[in-house]
C-alpha cells in the first residue's frame, strides 16, 4: 500500500519504517508539524531505529521528505503532538483540497474527542466520503519502540468506517497477527482507552512516590515495600519505581487531557489533580533534600548533575525534573554542571545562556570539585561508576539520588553521604 506519515517523533519514525519495511511504499514528511524534539538524538539512542532505517532505505520502500506535498495514497497517517488543534485543521483542511477522497489515521496526544471535533469541523466532507478518519493511539514505550509496534499487547483500531477499517486491516495486518489483543472499537472509545491507560499509570508512579515519602519517615526500605507489592498478581510490578517525578510528552499531557474533560463533568476531578501535584512537587524533591540538608546555608556550593533527559534512552527533556533543578539552584545562585549522554545540545540551547550552568561532555568531568550529586536520570553509564575515583573528584561525597540507583550500605562502605527516594539516609527537616 502506498502510506504517507506526517510527524518526526519516535512513533512518526517507527511506524514509517515498520511499514517500510514491511512491503509497503512510504513517504515519511518529517518536517508536516512544528516540533521541539531532536531528532538526530532520537534516531541515535532508539534501539534499532538506526538500522532499520537504514535498512528501509537501501530497500527503496521508505523516503523522508521534507516539504509536504499530498498525493493520492491508500493510508495518511498523522503523528500530531502540539497542544492545540488548530494547525492539525489547518493540515486536514488541505488534505482534503489536495486529494479526491480521504483516508485519515490520527495517532495524537490530543486526547479524547480529537475525533469528535474533526468530524464537526469536518462534517461536508465526512458526508460526501471525502475524509473518512480513525483513531490508531500509540502505545510504544521508548527504549523498545519496534517491540512495542510491531509485537503489541494491545492494538486499538478506532474507526467507525467500513472501509477505512478494510484498509487498516490489511495495513496492520503483520501487527494484528502479532498483537496479544485486538480491539476494533469507535474512534473516541480508542481515545479513552489510551488517556485511561496513561492516567492510570501516572496514579501508580504518584502514589508509589507518596509512599516512598512516608517509607523515609518510617526508616523503611521502599525497595522492599516494591517486591511485595508487586508479587501482588493483582498489582504487579510495573510503573512502580520511585523517583524524582515522570515527564516525557505523553503522560503529562494525556493527564491534562483527561483533567480537562473532567473539569466539567459532575464527577470532578480530585483524584488526577492530586496525581498531577504529586508530580509537580516529586520534581523538586532532589532540591528540598539538598535544602534540609544544609539547613538552607547552600551559598557558593557547586551542585554537579548526571542526567537532563526524562527517560534513559531519549534525548528528550520534555517535563524532565531537571527543568525545576535548574531553576531551583540558579535561583540560589549555585554553580552547576550537568552532564547528559543524549541530551547535551538541547542543554545548551535552553540553558546556555544562564552563567553559572556548565554543560559537560564527561560525568567524571563534572563532578570534579562538586559538593553535591543529584541523579536525574538512570542511564546505564550511571549504574556502576567507579565510586572510589568518583569520591577523589568531589569535594564532598555527598549524592542526592533520584533514580535509586545504588544500595545505601555499598555507597556507605564507600565513605558517600547517600540520600534516595524512599531509601538510603534519612534527613530530618
Amino acid at each position: 500500500m502506498k502510506v504517507s506519515i506526517y510527524g518526526n517523533n519516535l512513533e512518526a519514525y517507527v511506524v514509517a519504517i515498520s511499514l517500510a519495511l514491511a512491503g509497503n511504499d512510504v513517504k515519511h514528511y518529517t518536517k508536516a508539524f512544528k516540533s521541539e524534539g531532536d531528532e538526530q538524538g532520537l534516531i541515535a539512542n532508539e534501539p534499532g531505529l538506526k538500522a532499520n532505517l537504514d535498512k528501509a532505505i537501501s530497500k527503496q520502500a521508505y523516503q523522508e521528505v521534507n516539504d509536504v506535498e499530498f498525493s493520492e495514497v491508500d493510508i495518511h497517517w498523522t503523528f500530531y503532538e502540539n497542544s492545540g488543534a488548530s494547525e492539525l485543521f489547518v493540515f486536514i483542511d488541505k488534505l482534503i483540497s489536495s486529494s479526491n477522497s480521504v483516508s485519515l489515521v490520527l495517532s495524537t496526544t490530543l486526547g479524547i474527542g480529537t475525533y469528535k471535533s474533526i468530524s464537526a469541523e469536518f462534517s461536508d466532507a465526512f458526508d460526501k466520503n471525502l475524509l473518512r478518519v480513525g483513531v490508531v493511539p500509540s502505545l510504544m514505550r521508548e527504549g523498545r519502540a519496534f517491540r512495542d509496534f510491531e509485537n503489541p499487547e494491545l492494538l486499538l483500531i478506532g474507526s467507525s468506517d467500513n472501509c477505512l477499517i478494510a484498509k487498516l486491516s490489511e495495513l496492520l495486518s503483520p501487527v494484528i497477527d502479532n498483537a496479544g489483543k485486538v480491539m476494533f472499537i469507535t474512534a473516541t472509545e480508542a481515545e479513552f482507552i489510551k488517556t485511561s491507560i496513561c492516567s492510570m499509570l501516572a496514579t501508580r508512579l504518584s502514589l508509589i512516590n507518596e509512599l516512598a515519602s512516608l517509607a523515609e519517615q518510617l526508616d523503611v526500605d521502599i525497595n522492599t515495600v516494591v517486591d511485595g507489592m508487586g508479587a501482588d498478581e493483582r498489582i504487579g510490578e510495573a510503573y512502580l519505581k520511585p523517583g524524582c517525578g515522570f515527564g516525557g510528552l505523553t503522560l503529562p499531557q494525556e493527564v491534562d487531557n483527561i483533567l480537562q474533560q473532567l473539569s466539567g463533568a459532575s464527577s470532578g476531578s480530585a483524584m488526577l489533580k492530586a496525581v498531577v501535584e504529586t508530580n509537580n512537587n516529586q520534581k523538586e524533591v532532589l532540591f528540598r533534600k539538598f535544602w534540609s540538608y544544609h539547613k538552607a546555608n547552600i551559598s557558593n556550593l557547586n551542585v554537579s548533575v548526571w542526567g537532563a533527559s526524562f527517560k534513559p534512552q531519549s534525548s528528550s527533556m520534555a517535563n524532565s525534573p531537571i527543568h525545576e533543578i535548574i531553576e531551583a539552584l540558579t535561583a540560589q545562585g549555585l554553580n552547576i554542571t550537568i552532564y547528559d549522554p543524549a541530551s547535551q545540545d538541547l542543554l545548551i540551547e535552553q540553558y546556555g545562556h544562564y552563567k553559572n550552568l556548565c554543560v559537560s561532555s564527561n560525568k567524571y568531568e563534572a563532578v570534579s570539585g562538586t559538593d553535591a550529586l543529584f541523579i536525574v536520570t538512570a542511564w546505564d553509564e550511571f549504574l556502576q561508576p567507579d565510586f572510589i575515583k568518583l569520591k577523589q573528584l568531589m569535594n564532598k561525597p555527598l549524592i542526592f539520588d533520584g533514580r535509586n540507583l545504588f544500595e545505601p550500605g555499598e555507597l556507605e562502605e564507600f565513605g558517600f553521604e547517600y540520600y534516595a527516594v524512599g531509601r538510603g539516609q534519612s534527613i530530618n527537616s
